[in-house]
C-alpha cells in the first residue's frame, strides 16, 4: 500500500466521527440541554434513547405529595425502601413499585365487591380494563396507570434497558401518587 492510498484510506475512515464531534463541539449547549433526559448513546449503527416517557407523564399527573403524607406511615416507609432501592438499583426498584401499584389496584377492585380471575397472560391490562369500566379511576388516572405499566414493561422485558436513578425515583413518586390515590378511594 503507498502512501497515498493510506492517507485516502484514513481519512475516509475519520471523515465522519470527525464531523460528529465537531459539530456536538459547536452545538455543546444545545446538546447539554439533551442530557438530563440522556439514557442511552451507542456509536454503531448511532442509536440515541431519551427517557422523555417519564417527563411527559410527569407533566400531565399533579403529584399530589399532601396527600401520599396524609396516607399515613406506609407511604412514606414504602417511599423510604424504594429510593433507598432506586440508589443501587433503579430497575428492581421500578419492578418493585409496580408491585405495588398492582397490589393497591387489586385491593381496590376488592372492595368494591368485584370478582376477577387474574388468572390470564396479562393480568395488568386486565386490571385496567376492571378499573375503567367500573369507574373506579378516572380516565387520567386510568392513562397514568397504562403509562407505569408501559415503563414497568419497558425495564421487565427489553434487553439491556437501564434507566437512573432519577428516572426510577421519577417513576416512584408517580408510583406512590396512584398508590395513594388508590387506597383512598
Amino acid at each position: 500500500m503507498d502512501w497515498l492510498k493510506f492517507i485516502s484510506e484514513f481519512v475516509d475512515a475519520v471523515a465522519w466521527p470527525t464531523v460528529i464531534i465537531v459539530i456536538v463541539f459547536i452545538f455543546r449547549d444545545s446538546v447539554r440541554e439533551l442530557f438530563p433526559n440522556l439514557k442511552r448513546l451507542k456509536y454503531k449503527d448511532f442509536e440515541a434513547e431519551f427517557g422523555k416517557e417519564l417527563s411527559a407523564l410527569k407533566s400531565i399527573t399533579p403529584l399530589e405529595i399532601a396527600a401520599e403524607n396524609e396516607g399515613g406511615g406506609e407511604l412514606t416507609e414504602q417511599r423510604i425502601l424504594l429510593t433507598s432501592l432506586s440508589t443501587f438499583s433503579p430497575n428492581q426498584a421500578v419492578l418493585v413499585a409496580w408491585k405495588e401499584i398492582e397490589r393497591s389496584a387489586k385491593e381496590l377492585i376488592d372492595r368494591h365487591d368485584i370478582k376477577v380471575e387474574y388468572d390470564v397472560s396479562t393480568p395488568y391490562r386486565l386490571i385496567q380494563r376492571v378499573l375503567k369500566a367500573k369507574g373506579l379511576l378516572d380516565a387520567q388516572k386510568i392513562r397514568v396507570f397504562n403509562e407505569l405499566r408501559k415503563l414497568r414493561n419497558k425495564v421487565a422485558h427489553a434487553e439491556d434497558y437501564e434507566i437512573t436513578t432519577l428516572q426510577a425515583q421519577d417513576y416512584i413518586n408517580l408510583a406512590l401518587s396512584i398508590i395513594s390515590d388508590m387506597d383512598s378511594l
